[in-house]
């Protein structure tokens, strides 16, 4: 058999393949079974980084968090 390439060997995009995950909060379980890595990481961007962008903000001194957010 000839050589075969690799992207041909690949069921799925290296994005879509499943990742073993446990996301807790507050000690409750929230996720405890493979996700997409894609899935994970737009969940987290789309949940965890607002959040954390105002506790950041709330840290500025008040002038330069206005100027932050402008």
């Amino acid at each position: 058999m000839g050589h075969v390439p690799r992207a041909r060997l690949r069921r799925q995009p290296p994005i879509d393949t499943l990742v073993p995950t446990l996301l807790l909060s507050n000690e409750t379980v929230l996720v405890d079974q493979p996700v997409p890595l894609r899935d994970l990481i737009t969940g987290l961007a789309e949940v965890e980084l607002p959040g954390h962008t105002q506790q950041l903000l709330a840290l500025l001194p008040q002038g330069a968090r206005a100027e932050a957010t402008t």
